[in-house]
């Protein structure tokens, strides 16, 4: 399906949503499902003084991280985050979709 024939909007669900089956299975029906891989220790940073009751502890959370990774990499796309600015990876997102676009 192209990007024009699915509903408009983005859904961006929590860490742990994409760990349950069939959240993958409503979310890839619904579109495209993209993994915005960015280190677990810029993930921490952007947490820290949040309320996530699964990432208080730093080294229990690193172990979180790893263990969800298997269940990201089942995502349509993966987009890497580390050393680049928002608008950089904007336009990699942008280009990463360019086979769902009609107007690629």
């Amino acid at each position: 399906r192209t990007l024009e024939q699915q509903s408009e909007g983005v859904l961006a669900s929590g860490g742990g949503a994409f760990t349950i089956e069939e959240n993958r299975r409503v979310m890839k029906e619904a579109g495209i499902s993209i993994w915005l891989d960015l280190p677990t220790d810029k993930l921490l940073a952007r947490v820290r003084g949040n309320s996530r009751p699964l990432w208080k502890n730093p080294e229990e959370a690193r172990v979180l991280a790893e263990e969800r990774k298997a269940y990201y990499r089942l995502a349509n796309l993966r987009l890497e985050l580390e050393g680049q600015s928002i608008e950089q990876n904007s336009m990699r997102l942008y280009r990463l979709l360019a086979p769902y676009r009609s107007d690629s």
